[in-house]
């Protein structure tokens, strides 16, 4: 009979140090003792796909294999610097990730905005005091499977207020003077 060999998971998080799955190998319905085969791993530090080999001794011969994936950690921190009709997002390098995926809450839902490889990304054409939503995971390829972080990290960023444009300096009198500008979204007040 062939040995099945499986493991408690078939996606780790990288965590800097060899990732070695506990393994269990039947034959059938019985489960054979570890004294039963030796196991070897492969690849299983960094983000990608890593590879066992369990090789069977004594009175079991054969070899037998298991892959597993290591995806890039969460990221650890995002930060939001706001403009008046933009956001720019910035946040750490993730080892052994390919890219970033950032997304903002629009409508109820999640859009995705961006795929990059940098490690920010400018959100444009937005209104100007206001509160918007984001979040970006990173992620790694190997292959055609993509490996996603285990979660994103979110943040609400509110853009600035805008400023006075088209200064017109307007009945200039002894002591006087009218001042006039275009008008300012969401402004409350004009300090002059």
């Amino acid at each position: 009979k062939n040995a099945v060999v499986s493991i408690s998971a078939s996606t780790y998080t990288y965590t800097g140090k060899d990732i070695k799955p506990t393994v269990t190998v039947k034959v059938g319905k019985k489960k054979l003792s570890t004294k039963s085969y030796t196991v070897s791993y492969k690849n299983n530090k960094n983000v990608g796909k890593a590879t066992i080999t369990v090789t069977g001794k004594g009175s079991y011969t054969g070899k037998a294999t298991k892959s597993f994936y290591i995806r890039p950690k969460a990221i650890s921190t995002l930060k939001a610097t706001p403009y008046s009709t933009k956001i720019k997002l910035s946040w750490s390098k993730v080892t052994g990730a390919k890219g970033y995926q950032v997304y903002q809450y629009v409508d109820g839902k999640w859009t995705k905005l961006a795929n990059t490889s940098e490690t920010s990304y400018t959100v444009t054409e937005l209104e100007s005091a206001t509160t918007f939503n984001f979040r970006v995971r990173a992620y790694a390829k190997t292959g055609s499977k993509y490996l996603y972080s285990p979660s994103y990290k979110s943040i609400n960023a509110t853009t600035t207020i805008g400023k006075p444009t088209s200064f017109k300096i307007s009945d200039l009198k002894e002591s006087s003077l009218t001042l006039s500008w275009n008008e300012v979204a969401k402004a409350d007040e004009y300090r002059v």
